[in-house]
């Protein structure tokens, strides 16, 4: 896989994925649990609290309740070229070094369900983005398939196209780290920003679903802000803009709904000059 420089925007999501291994890391070794949604939360406010140029984040509001979808909505890519990613998060337990909530229920259907549903209606990437921490280096560095070279701290945030996860979903199949990332489809999340392979429009991309074809969007939706707002004060809550979303956007036969929508125009987003601290 041919890997390019590391830009800074690469940079932001390197230093929010080692933020996340150790702050499972440290919620293991002082008994303080924090879950996907917490973490989540924190990495979105990290984003919006970076000024990123070419980043934007907003809550959603729109038919259904936001706790019936999924965790958010990425569209990445430049003017002419937008990718548009469903995100559904899950957090590793350390101790088993299982996903224990991957068969999670919204209402009578399966949470994998409703993204897949979704995904397909809209013509979407569906993926799935685990936090994690692994204390054992034999095991993490046996779960690295990035080209670069192996860094642990940097699979505290990865991500799986639906197919590879649809696998391990399965009643008797097994849900720990090794078995999520055996395939050499789950990269880190910065991958998406560093990485030309997993941004080619051709079927080659490893990300893209195996169930459908994907929409490639010539231009944002009409509905998502131009530019960023960000009113005071700044806390999660109402730092993040909500828009409304109009429901012929976002129909799908289980009513799947992101919660957040994050907005990266790479040609501007490369050139971030301040990392997130």
């Amino acid at each position: 896989m041919n890997l390019s420089l590391a830009s800074p925007s690469c940079s932001l999501f390197e230093e929010l994925a080692r933020g996340t291994w150790e702050r499972i890391m440290f919620s293991m070794l002082f008994s303080c649990s924090q879950g996907e949604n917490t973490i989540t939360d924190l990495n979105l406010l990290e984003l919006h609290r970076s000024n990123a140029p070419g980043l934007r984040i907003y809550k959603a509001i729109g038919p259904d309740e936001p706790k019936f979808g999924f965790d958010w909505e990425w569209f990445i890519g430049r003017p002419g070229t937008w990718y548009r990613f469903s995100v559904q998060a899950k957090k590793l337990d350390v101790t088993s070094q299982k996903y224990k909530n991957l068969r999670h229920k919204v209402r009578a259907d399966l949470q994998l369900d409703i993204l897949k549903d979704f995904s397909i209606q809209r013509k979407t990437i569906p993926l799935y983005c685990f936090y994690n921490y692994v204390p054992n280096p034999v095991v993490a560095k046996q779960g690295w398939n990035c080209g670069l070279p192996f860094n642990a701290s940097q699979l505290g945030c990865t991500i799986a196209p639906l197919h590879i996860v649809e696998h391990q979903h399965q009643l008797r199949a097994s849900k720990d780290f090794s078995a999520m990332h055996a395939g050499k489809q789950v990269f880190p999340w910065r991958c998406l920003f560093c990485c030309p392979a997993l941004q080619n429009e051709n079927a080659s991309n490893p990300l893209f679903p195996t169930s459908h074809e994907v929409h490639i969007l010539d231009s944002l939706p009409s509905y998502l802000p131009s530019v960023p707002l960000r009113p005071e004060p700044i806390i999660l809550e109402e730092a993040l803009v909500a828009i409304e979303l109009p429901e012929q956007d976002y129909a799908s036969n289980l009513k799947g709904f992101p919660q957040r929508i994050g907005i990266f125009d790479l040609d501007e987003f490369s050139h971030l000059t301040r990392p997130c601290t």
